[in-house]
């Protein structure tokens, strides 16, 4: 860092180092190694404050290989993602970066003013607004930003004021959603499952029979042989 040379002599599984770039930080390794690398640009971090209501973040600090297990879980559920982008939809890496944000503030910025809730839920126009665009979007293409954006509201505040009035998050009650149409598609005989995948929203027939079993208890397909 800045020329500067520090022996590391341990760092264990889910060890955390936080760098600045300007500072230039270099690493060299004495056997094999995995590192996952966040980026995270100072103006993430004044969007994440000022959507929050605290002070702007100067600083993050810990120390070198400190153990973080909350990043360390966040980091393998996000690992699946550089290799199958189009399971992971725009809402549910909007939600990641807003969990990421929260841990990294308020346990690496000690400073930070505390966070903010809100105990309202929506107005009736802003409910009504927000599930007609979740349903529109049952791909997961709109962000939470735009879901904010169209209530009025920051996205901490939209997000927490969601949860408030459905009693679940924007990506829960999407997927929900997905769930029910892929229920009205299979009492069609017509459809064979890839076709109900796509029509309700899921990337792939895998991800939509893995979503179904994980909501309703059972395999799509046998779902629709069950007497009703």
């Amino acid at each position: 860092m800045d020329d500067r040379y520090s022996r590391i002599t341990a760092w264990p599984a889910g060890g955390v180092g936080i760098y600045d770039l300007e500072a230039n930080p270099r690493a060299r390794n004495g056997g094999p190694v995995d590192w996952v690398h966040y980026h995270v640009p100072r103006s993430t971090l004044d969007v994440f404050t000022d959507d929050v209501q605290i002070s702007g973040i100067e600083t993050l600090r810990c120390q070198h290989g400190n153990f973080d297990p909350v990043l360390h879980q966040m980091t393998l559920m996000i690992l699946p993602s550089l290799n199958a982008p189009d399971l992971f939809s725009e809402l549910f890496l909007d939600y990641f970066r807003l969990l990421f944000c929260t841990h990294i503030t308020q346990q690496y910025a000690p400073s930070a003013d505390t966070i903010k809730t809100y105990r309202g839920g929506l107005a009736s126009w802003q409910q009504r607004r927000a599930l007609q665009l979740l349903q529109e979007n049952l791909d997961g293409r709109i962000g939470l930003a735009d879901l904010a954006c169209e209530c009025r509201l920051s996205v901490s505040h939209f997000t927490r004021s969601f949860k408030r009035s459905f009693g679940t998050s924007p990506h829960r009650y999407l997927i929900f959603q997905r769930i029910e149409k892929a229920k009205s598609l299979l009492s069609n005989p017509a459809f064979d499952l890839s076709e109900v995948a796509l029509q309700s929203g899921f990337s792939d027939q895998a991800s939509f029979s893995r979503t179904f079993k994980a909501v309703v208890g059972t395999p799509p397909g046998h779902w629709r042989r069950a007497p009703r």
